[in-house]
């Protein structure tokens, strides 16, 4: 008889938080991605960085939404992090379409990101959920 192999899940508590947190990174990701876009590469020009910032921005707002979903005592450290870090990303997304600045390739590369690390925490919180399957 072949074994059976058996996926690790979330307690069933963690459950929704599990799939909230899921919905909040995927935002999280595109945001970073559409960033991203607006870095000149050996291929292509790159978005204008107005047009990257305004989708950064956009998937981060969104992002927002699926946040309080996934509030678990069992990752409440991370939420709070993820929280301030978004936070944190938005008010520089802010400072950066206020000021407007002409950037060369290095200043852009740097200004990404210094944009997107404020969200690293979502990284940790993606461990811990993980290290509380069984």
């Amino acid at each position: 008889m072949a074994d059976v192999i058996r996926r690790k899940r979330l307690p069933d508590d963690l459950a929704e938080p599990g799939a909230a947190f899921t919905a909040t990174l995927g935002l999280v990701e595109a945001a970073k991605e559409a960033l991203a876009k607006g870095l000149p590469t050996s291929r292509a020009p790159g978005s204008p960085l107005g047009e990257a910032l305004f989708a950064f921005e956009e998937n981060l707002r969104e992002s927002e939404g699926p946040m309080d979903a996934w509030w678990h005592p069992a990752v409440a450290a991370e939420w709070d992090r993820c929280r301030e870090g978004l936070r944190e990303a938005l008010r520089r997304a802010e400072d950066l379409r206020l000021a407007a600045p002409q950037l060369s390739f290095d200043q852009m590369a740097f200004t990404i990101q210094d944009l997107i690390a404020p969200l690293e925490p979502f990284e940790e919180a993606a461990l811990r959920f993980h290290s509380l399957r069984s």
